[in-house]
């Protein structure tokens, strides 16, 4: 999340990495955070990392202005967080802030970047979240997120969904074998995790 900004800048809940700070902020943001690291205990890094982190007084009372700023500027202030996430690769942490300044095309699109590194990762819940943020229409429009999800659905109790995803993915025309294996794959946990073995069995011969 945002937690604020410092110069204009957000800071955001992965904290500042100063170089990189500096490059979006220009001036002297970057020379700030090393005096309020070195000069104060509201900005503490480790040995060896770039990463700074918040004291977690500084987090509440950053939380406590960002409530109090007008709907505009907090949009304004997501949208730079997710550019600030994007630009490193974290691109789920970019969809979050993209959602929450109402670009929800640009949210799943930056999400879409990730569900698979989210599904290696065992990640289900980070994915049904998404999931549940899309109408059935706006999942019928994103077949990249489709297997992702089916992975998601098919380790919990939504068997049924799961296999709902299945069936468009195998509807698709000229599917590649890889992707029909991984949804048949699917399947078979699905089957496996809704007890079903019979059919389980069937998928897999």
């Amino acid at each position: 999340m945002v937690l604020g900004a410092v110069g204009g800048v957000p800071v955001v809940e992965r904290d500042v990495e100063p170089v990189e700070v500096l490059l979006a902020a220009g001036g002297n943001f970057a020379d700030e955070l090393l005096r309020l690291q070195n000069e104060t205990p509201l900005l503490l890094r480790a040995e060896g990392e770039s990463w700074m982190r918040l004291h977690p007084l500084a987090r509440e009372v950053l939380a406590g202005r960002l409530k109090q700023l007008p709907p505009e500027e907090l949009r304004s202030l997501s949208r730079k967080a997710s550019a600030w996430y994007a630009e490193r690769e974290l691109f789920e942490e970019a969809a979050e802030q993209s959602f929450l300044a109402g670009d929800t095309e640009q949210a799943i699109a930056l999400v879409e970047r990730s569900s698979r590194l989210m599904t290696v990762q065992g990640r289900s819940n980070a994915l049904l979240s998404w999931y549940e943020r899309l109408s059935p229409s706006e999942m019928r429009e994103r077949p990249t997120f489709w297997s992702p999800a089916a992975w998601a659905l098919a380790m919990s109790d939504r068997h049924a969904e799961s296999q709902a995803l299945i069936d468009l993915i195998l509807a698709q025309p000229g599917l590649p074998v890889d992707q029909r294996f991984e949804a048949a794959l699917i399947g078979v946990t699905t089957a496996s995790f809704a007890d079903r073995f019979d059919i389980a069995e069937d998928r897999k011969s």
